[in-house]
């Protein structure tokens, strides 16, 4: 047999007054049960039954209904902040009466949130009305505070400063606890520690306008380390700081820049233009070439090769033939221009020195010429990167004869540094015999002081350096020796330099006419 759906229990309707009378008496014989009570301050408005589903099938378990896990229904909040209600939870009712609202708050609620110790007091506005919080009558009016403002703290300039004197102030005062417990032992009258001691740093009062820091740690914890700053994203934390290049073979990028500061090189006026006119000249070690360029520009040699073992300032050397070369067409346009008397247009202008501070020399040396311009600067010199120095006596003998003039310029302590006295005396002889008959070499010696300086920078420099027998002052003896074969030499002088590092003498030793390699 199916079965029945079941159907809402409701009251039964109030029939007649038979029916009443018997419904008390079923209430009398049955045991007493106590009526639901309201829930949340509303009665229900059935009979307190439970509800029941409408269909006669059971609903699935995704569609029913949660039921509570427990018979009791969720408790309201029964204390509120502003003293209210359930029905009044912001104690608005308080705002309509004056006496009334003195009464409800002339003491806080327990359950107000109080200022705990060690925060900052709770800022509360208070309304000029009380009857009109906002300020919507008197809009002109501001709000008064309560409480005092939370004035903004300054960082203090010098605080590292009073936490050392804090530290001294210390450590002066367990030097003199010290000193008492050990005078108190002496004598046994004497005061306790504790009285004569000073109070510690931290129960001091602070001095000045700014309030000292309340300490948060406990006094048995150490000094907490300050907190590291964020790095930021993108940058690898471990990575090493660049190292310092070390100019093993003397190879300053920036020689020039500290040895010339916007002057000419005094180098350049011991020496003679009869030199070089015409002549072919080497100039080995010549660093970025200004000394080079320089020769090569004003005395109209007729090749000048510049060497040094270092490739990039091979490149920047041959990146200042343009600077040269547009110094030179800026003097022929300023020239031309004075010569036409300042007319505009007439003689021949060259770039605004803005753009060549901003992009670099714009001239580019020319194709060289056929016929007698082919050696005028820029096409007399060129530089070639290479080590003079020869690895092993069989280069030295079969070195040809090829130029007038050889520079060793500020060289010959790198050369014995890195390769010994053997070394040096290999290169004096190549380039005795690389001289044609009745030529010229410079010499420029490093002082030995200076050779102390630079010893320690490779192992290889500080092997040699202890090793060095021939010393800068018997280079002339050795120049002129049959070992090497130079006929004579004079000192040409001394040039005077700011730095007294580079005050260093010049020689000059000839080469016999008659002598051939």
């Amino acid at each position: 047999m199916a079965a029945q759906p079941e159907a809402f229990l409701l009251p039964p309707p109030p029939s007649s007054s038979s029916s009443r009378a018997q419904d008390e008496e079923e209430r009398a014989s049955s045991p007493t049960v106590e009526a639901p009570r309201p829930r949340n301050g509303f009665r229900s408005a059935g009979g307190g039954g439970k509800r029941r589903s409408s269909c006669g099938t059971k609903q699935p378990a995704w569609k029913r209904r949660r039921r509570a896990a427990s018979e009791c229904g969720p408790v309201l909040p029964s204390e509120f902040l502003l003293g209210g209600n359930i029905f009044d939870p912001l104690n608005l009712n308080s705002l309509l009466d004056e006496e009334v609202s003195r009464a409800l708050n002339a003491r806080t609620p327990q359950s107000s949130p109080l200022p705990a110790r060690g925060r900052d007091p709770v800022e509360i506005l208070v309304p000029r009305d009380i009857t009109d919080p906002l300020s919507l009558n008197a809009p002109g009016e501001g709000l008064r505070l309560a409480s005092p403002a939370k004035t903004a703290r300054r960082r203090h300039r010098h605080r590292g400063q009073q936490r050392a004197a804090a530290t001294s102030n210390a450590a002066s005062a367990s030097s003199n606890a010290s000193a008492v417990a050990n005078d108190e032992s002496a004598c046994p009258h004497a005061l306790p520690a504790s009285s004569t001691s000073p109070p510690c740093a931290s129960t001091l009062p602070a001095s000045g306008r700014h309030r000292k820091r309340r300490r948060t740690c406990s006094k048995s914890e150490g000094a907490r380390p300050p907190p590291e700053k964020p790095k930021p994203p993108g940058k690898n934390p471990q990575r090493q700081r660049r190292q310092t290049r070390k100019f093993q073979y003397g190879n300053y990028c920036k020689y020039y820049g500290y040895r010339n500061p916007d002057c000419e090189d005094g180098r350049l006026r011991a020496m003679r233009p009869e030199w070089f006119a015409g002549k072919e000249v080497l100039d080995v070690g010549c660093n970025v070439g200004h000394l080079t360029l320089s020769i090569a520009k004003r005395w109209g040699p007729a090749r000048v090769v510049g060497l040094d073992i270092d490739g990039g300032l091979i490149h920047s050397a041959r990146q200042n033939i343009r600077h040269y070369l547009s110094e030179e067409i800026q003097a022929e346009a300023a020239g031309a221009e004075g010569g036409n008397g300042g007319g505009g247009g007439g003689g021949r202008k060259g770039f605004p020195a803005a753009l060549l501070a901003s992009r670099g020399p714009i001239a580019a040396p020319r194709l060289p010429p056929d016929g007698p311009g082919a050696s005028d600067f820029p096409h007399n010199v060129v530089f070639v990167t290479g080590n003079y120095v020869p690895d092993r006596e069989e280069v030295v003998t079969a070195q040809r004869p090829e130029f007038d003039v050889v520079l060793c310029l500020s060289l010959t302590k790198w050369v014995q540094l890195n390769w010994g006295d053997e070394g040096l005396k290999r290169l004096f002889r190549r380039a005795y015999r690389h001289l044609r008959p009745g030529g010229i070499l410079l010499l420029e010696p490093q002082p030995w002081a200076s050779y102390r300086k630079r010893k320690g920078l490779t192992e290889t420099t500080y092997r040699n350096y202890h090793r060095i027998r021939l010393r800068p002052e018997q280079f002339p003896s050795y120049l002129t020796s049959p070992e090497v074969g130079f006929d004579s030499y004079e000192l040409l002088g001394t040039p005077q330099h700011a730095a007294k590092g580079f005050q260093r003498p010049i020689y000059l030793f000839h080469k016999g006419r008659g002598d051939t390699p």
